[in-house]
């Protein structure tokens, strides 16, 4: 019956030592969950190489609604007609040093850094072209005796008349190619961008914090770093394997 009960002790000491997993284990009030950083990051809208759709369309007058409000012009409007291009672009956004970040959790602490980021961009733009063609014709408006409307060739004009001395004003409106005009303006219908980071680091720390001071360890190295709670920054000073200044981290 001794055994009996020794053997049940055991198997609840067993189970007790086996229990320290992460959720378990006692979560620093200050850093457990926390990430600070060093530089910038993706996330942080350093890099931004996704393609916006871009239009390229002509700037107009306001006059036409303005003075010739009941006025439709004489035109035939063409098809829209379309082409896709694949576009691919390469580049490297290094890091002035490095960047870096520290990830604590319940028990361990990651350190990440990296130097910069390469990329490679493949879009696809759909290039959009319409042509209009415009018939001669002259109009007078309905809002100003003074203002009058042609369409040549070559533009389509709004002519104003000084009401006293009898000088006349021109604005073109839009040019026109023999009665022609084509707008054009492109669509991208698809992105993807890759990338990969340049020589990429990464430690795995045991850490402990008394107050403000944080100290991180693992088989080859110790961080004894000073935690500003006003700032939120981490500071920190190599001194295994060798002594050297590490940058500040900041509270992400």
């Amino acid at each position: 019956m001794k055994k009996v009960y020794l053997l049940a002790a055991m198997a609840l000491i067993m189970m007790g030592c086996s229990s320290d997993d992460e959720e378990n284990f006692p979560a620093d009030e200050l850093l457990a969950g926390t990430e600070w950083r060093y530089g910038t990051f993706h996330d942080d809208d350093y890099l931004d190489v996704t393609p916006t759709d871009s239009i390229n369309e002509e700037t107009m007058f306001n006059d036409l609604d303005k003075f010739f409000p009941d006025v439709e012009l004489i035109c035939t409007i063409g098809e829209v007609s379309s082409t896709d291009e694949e576009n691919v672009s390469q580049g490297e956004l290094p890091f002035i040093g490095s960047r870096a970040k520290l990830t604590f959790t319940n028990r361990e602490c990651i350190y990440y850094s990296d130097e910069g980021v390469t990329y490679t961009t493949v879009e696809v733009v759909r290039h959009h072209s319409q042509t209009t063609t415009y018939v001669a014709q002259s109009y007078t408006s309905s809002v100003d005796p003074n203002i009058s409307l042609e369409v040549t060739k070559d533009a389509i004009i709004i002519y104003q008349t000084h009401p006293y001395t009898g000088q006349q004003m021109e604005h073109v409106y839009l040019e026109l190619d023999n009665f022609r005009h084509t707008k054009t303006w492109n669509e991208t219908i698809s992105s993807d961008t890759k990338e990969s980071c340049i020589n990429p680091q990464e430690e795995t720390f045991g850490y402990q914090r008394n107050g403000n001071e944080v100290i991180l360890t693992n088989s080859s190295k110790k961080w004894i770093g000073t935690l500003d709670t006003d700032a939120w920054t981490l500071s920190f000073m190599q001194i295994v394997p060798e002594k050297k200044e590490l940058p500040t981290f900041s509270l992400k």
